[in-house]
Order: structure tokens, then C-alpha cells, then sequence
């Protein structure tokens, strides 16, 4: 495996918290990667959680969900202008 493909899962789990999930799929990670693939998780997760001031995943779960949103008209444009430019 390399590290890019390390990144990219270690963020998408983040991604899935900071917008909410109380679960992610990693399924595929495990299986390419075995079991002891969850250490490495945890400890990038704990990692990425101490470079941003938190101690625990419920105090950034849901960061970045539309609930917490006070503009709604500029979250969703925000999430159409990402869209568009990941089109290119």
C-alpha cells in the first residue's frame, strides 16, 4: 500500500465524521490491508485529532454539517462552486 492511499482513507474517515457519520466503511481497507489495519487508523485518527485540539471523535463529529450552518444559501453554494471545480 502507499502512503497516498493511506492519506486518502485516513481522510475519508475523517471526512465521514466531520460531516456526521456515526459509522464509516472501511471494509475494503481491511481487507486489503488485515486487521491490524485498525491500529494504523486509530492512531492517524488520535493524530489528526491532537494536530486539531480535540480529545475525543463527538467533539468534531458533525463539524461541518449543514446543520451547523448558519448560511445556508453559501453552503450550498460552496458545495456547487466544489462540484464545478472538481469537474475539470
Amino acid at each position: 500500500m502507499s502512503s497516498e492511499e493511506l492519506v486518502g482513507e485516513i481522510q475519508d474517515v475523517i471526512k465521514g465524521l466531520l460531516a456526521g457519520a456515526s459509522a464509516v466503511q472501511i471494509a475494503s481497507a481491511l481487507f486489503r490491508n488485515g486487521l491490524p489495519y485498525l491500529s494504523t487508523l486509530q492512531l492517524e485518527i488520535e493524530s489528526w485529532m491532537e494536530e486539531n485540539g480535540y480529545d475525543t471523535i463527538d467533539e468534531f463529529r458533525g463539524t461541518v454539517s449543514q446543520k451547523h450552518v448558519t448560511d445556508l444559501f453559501g453552503f450550498e453554494r460552496a458545495q456547487y462552486m466544489d462540484l464545478l471545480l472538481a469537474q475539470e
